[in-house]
C-alpha cells in the first residue's frame, strides 16, 4: 500500500514538465504492488475544498493551504 501527497498526484494532473516522469513512475510502479491510498486531507489540499474540524491547530500547521472551518 502507498499513500500519495498532494504534491506528487498534482505533477500528473497537471502534466507537470519537470516532475511528471518520476511521478507517473512511482505511480504506475506502486499501482502494481497494491491499493493507492490518497488521505482525504491531500485529497481536500488537491481540491481546494474546506476542511470542518474542531483541531484548528494541528490540521492549519499541517495543511497550511486547505481551508479550514473552526469553532471560534
Amino acid at each position: 500500500m502507498n499513500l500519495f501527497d498532494t504534491s506528487v498526484l498534482l505533477d500528473i494532473a497537471t502534466a507537470d514538465p519537470i516532475w511528471l516522469a518520476w511521478s507517473e513512475m512511482q505511480f504506475r510502479s506502486a499501482a502494481t504492488q497494491g491499493p493507492i491510498l490518497v488521505n482525504p486531507i491531500i485529497y481536500a489540499e488537491s481540491e481546494h475544498l474546506t476542511l470542518v474540524t474542531r483541531d484548528a491547530a494541528r490540521y492549519g500547521t499541517y495543511f497550511p493551504t486547505v481551508t479550514l472551518i473552526t469553532p471560534p
